[in-house]
């Protein structure tokens, strides 16, 4: 859980003039954060801005950092829940989403993917292509940067079996190569898992690294077999998984064994406070079924957690990130 502490009226003016350098007129105030990501939840934010220029973005990096500005980097929005307290600090849309596909001379190719680019679209166009090993992200509703710091998964494959490289922007200007040996993957996890944009570094903890692209290993493939595949993942997902508005899976599986099954079989499937609801075609999903707060999310997460905990002596995880400011 990140919380952040309030930031006084003159503080705000020198970081919103040294902002406004940066980005001019396309910096917003009081931005609402629930118009921008997935649950559709979510307090205001001091500033805001969408960003598409990988200059401009490391430019952000840099000022943010220098004025003491937390930072958060959100590409669609996904497995993240906002406060309804909000933001205090920058808010960027990633809209870095260029995408390139370069074929080796042992007939695989090397793509390379903006942070900002949605999964689901990148996996289709290299489909499209002929190129298979990214099926898997079809179906993952959030955007290449979000998918390497959480090690994004599907299907039986995730982000630590095809990604090569990925390029990330420091808070002085310089870009660099991590391998996958330093990025630390793991299941639903990453070295840049517990700092998400700068949100700690206003309190001198690291989080001034920032993901420009991804580089991925493909394979070639036969391209209708390769659309067919991604279309019946799609398929059982609509099936099988919630529509309404929500951020994916709640919780992360524990070891042998499904977040999903343990809060059905402890009958929460279907469990409503508020505007929000444990859904009953997945019980690892919270839904939003309209007008839901960041805090019946919370409460409903408290209550799973608290009766897993009992009845079968497991501590359920978190798969989505807590952002924003939380009540203590």
């Amino acid at each position: 859980m990140v919380v952040m502490a309030g930031t006084n009226d003159s503080a705000l003016s020198t970081q919103h003039s040294a902002l406004r350098q940066v980005l001019g007129d396309s910096l917003v105030e009081n931005e609402p954060l629930a118009r921008h990501v997935s649950y559709r939840i979510g307090g205001p934010t001091d500033f805001f801005a969408t960003i598409t220029s990988e200059e401009t973005m490391l430019a952000t990096l840099r000022t943010c950092w220098d004025n003491a500005i937390p930072l958060l980097i959100i590409g669609n929005g996904s497995n993240v829940l906002i406060s309804d307290l909000g933001w205090r600090g920058m808010v960027v849309v990633n809209r870095l989403a260029d995408v390139t596909i370069t074929e080796q001379p042992d007939s695989t190719a090397l793509m390379k993917a903006g942070s900002g680019a949605m999964l689901s679209g990148v996996a289709r166009k290299v489909a499209k292509e002929g190129w298979a090993g990214f099926e898997f992200a079809a179906t993952i509703p959030g955007s290449v940067g979000g998918g390497v710091v959480s090690n994004a998964g599907a299907h039986g494959s995730d982000f630590s079996r095809v990604m090569t490289r990925v390029a990330v922007g420091l808070s002085n200007g310089e870009r660099v190569i991590f391998s996958p040996e330093e990025m630390k993957l793991a299941y639903r996890n990453s070295r840049w898992r517990e700092r998400v944009g700068m949100s700690k570094a206003a309190s001198g903890q690291p989080g001034n690294e920032l993901i420009l692209w991804a580089e991925f290993q493909l394979q070639r493939g036969e391209p209708t077999a390769i659309k067919a595949h991604i279309d019946e993942m799609t398929d059982w997902r609509r099936e099988k998984q919630p529509q309404e508005p929500n951020a994916g899976s709640v919780f992360k599986n524990p070891t042998q064994n499904s977040a999903g099954k343990l809060i059905e079989q402890a009958g929460l499937k279907g469990a409503i406070i508020g505007g929000a609801q444990i859904s009953p075609k997945h019980a690892n999903f919270i839904v939003n079924n309209g007008g839901a707060k960041a805090s019946d999310v919370m409460s409903l997460i408290k209550l799973a957690r608290q009766t897993i905990k009992e009845k079968y002596e497991v501590e359920l995880e978190l798969e989505i990130e807590l952002l924003g400011e939380w009540p203590a």
